[in-house]
């Protein structure tokens, strides 16, 4: 297991403080594995559009899940009758 193998999961509702929020876990999470910050807010912004998406099909309700593992950091945004939303992108090298 490498330093930054982790899984962590949020359960979500759509509520006015909700981008803020969003904002500062992906910054987190994002910055604790090593991505610089124009990777971060890259990352991020594809992140809320899967989100938003959701909430504008009426899911008021989401998961937000970030798992490292083997040297990739991938994220899933669920919820509703879509797809699950998914990127996968290469932790940085120490």
């Amino acid at each position: 297991m490498s330093e930054h193998d982790f899984f962590f999961a949020l359960d979500i509702a759509d509520e006015p403080e909700l981008d803020r929020m969003l904002a500062e876990l992906a910054s987190a999470v994002f910055g604790y594995v090593g991505y610089a910050p124009g990777a971060s807010d890259d990352l991020a912004g594809v992140m809320r559009k899967a989100l938003a998406e959701r909430v504008a099909a009426g899911q008021r309700r989401c998961t937000v899940r970030f798992q490292s593992i083997d040297g990739q950091l991938q994220v899933v945004v669920a919820g509703g009758s879509q797809p699950e939303w998914r990127t996968s992108r290469p932790l940085p090298s120490p």
